[in-house]
């Protein structure tokens, strides 16, 4: 039986009674050995496919076809000789029938067309589908590289409707990555398409190189619906190297105006919850520092940024005046933004860095986890999140200029958290400010709920499909994750930060990921702080 790319077509006996012929030798390319049994097949040149005449090799690899009319054709050589299989080749050249080179047969020509084949390897393996077979079609591709671009060389489509389920390809010796798609008639199917292995793209995927021969055997692929989520984890041996872990994300801005790098005691958290969506506004990264000296790590990390401006978050009773000194000596300019409370300085931040913002985000100044998912998705709305006291029945009147038509213009509202942390009267103060037009609560049962619902909010239902990365911070502790909330924000597209348990991702957040199709994961913090089975996305 002839193999045209992926068509069998079964030779039909030879009726041609012309005067020309064709024959040749076929040989083995790595040997030069002769290949007996090899099917040599004449086809017209155009579709529909049609053979002409054909015949076998014999133990000296040579064969005939005579008694041929005049015209265009296509010669294939396919099959299997004694001891390997054989990659189809077409005479003069071409890999399968659409690209083989047609040629034209005079009358009574003699014409030789020798071949050398090549003896194919075999890759195989078989996936599991984590929920079940889908009863669509499983798609194996093999893909090589060149240059950076990647070319389809090869592949395996097969019913799904056993599980595991087999596949196989054959190829030309060399390097491949494969890809495994979930394939329905009208789209993709139930699993998610992978790269071998456990990633999305090819230049992650992992190289198999086959010989001559070989029969390459695949470890079992599973496919789920979430996918594989690849994971980076940024932490260092305390909160200050862990946030130069995050900053190192950034490059050097090499004095560049108009580049800020902000700075935080690392001691507390309230001056940092507003400083962080101002860096990612400003695509800034965030830096700790303890209360009466920079760290080593930390003044290292600024020498590598080169920033033009350094904002310290907070006054000298948070962050000392001998680390200003400090970072005096290593950055041209040094500003000090800091107010009489929390409160005051979360404004002053925020007017500070926002010429205007349409949204802004509300979250208690007494507690951190709210905050911290809110930053993210404040970045992705290039909107600030102003500290409030949660308990009071109302804003202040400087809260209320900073949000108002005098101020940043905003005209919709996000409180993050429920009625325990931002009360019902700070909610109605809010709406009743001129310029705001909405004012939207976005408050879960716990701390995790509320981080689902800020995300779900702002990252789904507003743009789909657009943010595959998402990053992890523990929702017990504050400080690995603040400055990994600037760099969330700072991403493009911004990408959503979830709070979740030490050990266990909440099942709101992994279904979440299904519908975000999350790519990458960054965890914040070291395994004390978020441990391997986050990492593994393991349902609480």
């Amino acid at each position: 039986m002839a193999v045209v790319g992926s068509l069998l077509v079964a030779p039909t006996a030879a009726s041609a009674a012309g005067t020309a012929s064709i024959s040749g030798t076929v040989i083995d390319q790595g040997s030069t050995l002769p290949i007996q049994g090899i099917t040599v097949t004449l086809w017209n040149s155009d579709l529909p496919l049609t053979d002409v005449a054909n015949a076998s090799t014999d133990e000296n690899g040579e064969y005939s076809l005579e008694g041929l009319d005049a015209g265009t054709y296509k010669l294939s050589f396919t099959g299997v000789g004694p001891t390997a299989n054989y990659r189809p080749a077409w005479y003069p050249s071409g890999t399968f029938f659409p690209n083989a080179t047609p040629f034209t047969l005079a009358d009574a020509e003699t014409l030789v067309a020798d071949a050398e084949l090549v003896t194919e390897a075999t890759i195989q393996g078989t996936v599991v589908g984590a929920d079940g077979p889908t009863g669509d079609e499983l798609f194996v591709q093999a893909w090589e590289e060149d240059g950076g671009e990647y070319t389809s060389v090869g592949g395996d489509l097969v019913e799904w409707d056993t599980n595991p389920v087999s596949w196989e390809i054959d190829l030309l010796p060399g390097t491949y990555v494969l890809n495994f798609s979930d394939q329905r008639p009208d789209g993709p199917g139930t699993y998610r398409t992978e790269v071998y292995d456990n990633v999305f793209a090819f230049e992650d995927g992992v190289e198999i190189t086959v010989v001559s021969s070989q029969v390459f055997d695949v470890p079992q692929v599973t496919m789920t619906t979430l996918g594989p989520v690849a994971n980076e984890r940024l932490s260092g041996a305390n909160r200050y190297e862990t946030a130069v872990a995050v900053s190192q994300q950034f490059d050097s801005f090499a004095g560049a105006e108009g580049s800020y790098v902000y700075i935080a005691s690392g001691a507390n958290y309230p001056d940092a919850l507003s400083a962080g969506p101002a860096a990612a506004f400003r695509d800034a990264p965030l830096l700790l520092t303890e209360g009466t000296s920079l760290p080593t790590a930390v003044r290292n990390e600024l020498i590598r940024l080169q920033p033009e401006t350094v904002i310290i978050a907070g006054g000298s009773a948070v962050v000392s005046n001998s680390v200003r000194s400090a970072i005096d000596a290593v950055v041209d300019t040094v500003v000090r933004i800091g107010g009489a409370n929390r409160y005051e300085t979360s404004r002053l931040l925020v007017d500070d860095a926002f010429p205007s913002a349409s949204d802004a985000f509300i979250a208690t100044g007494a507690n951190f986890p709210d905050a911290l998912a809110a930053t993210a998705a404040a970045a992705k709305k290039s909107a600030p999140v102003i500290l409030v006291d949660g308990t009071a029945s109302s804003v202040p009147s400087a809260t209320r200029s900073l949000i108002g038509s005098g101020g940043l213009g905003v005209t919709d509202v996000y409180i993050a958290g429920g009625t325990a942390v931002v009360s019902n009267g700070v909610s109605s103060s809010l709406a009743g400010i001129d310029s705001v037009s909405s004012v939207t609560r976005l408050g879960g049962a716990d701390r995790y709920a509320t981080s689902v619902l800020i995300n779900s909010e702002l990252f789904v239902t507003q743009d789909v499909g657009d943010d595959p990365n998402a990053f992890f911070a523990v929702g017990t502790g504050f400080a690995d994750a603040l400055a990994g909330a600037a760099l969330a924000g700072a991403q493009d597209p911004s990408a959503p930060l979830f709070t979740v348990p030490r050990t266990c991702v909440p099942s709101d957040v992994l279904d979440l990921f299904e519908t975000m199709k999350v790519e990458k994961i960054w965890l914040l913090g070291g395994t004390a702080v978020l441990t391997n089975g986050v990492r593994d996305l393991t349902a609480c």
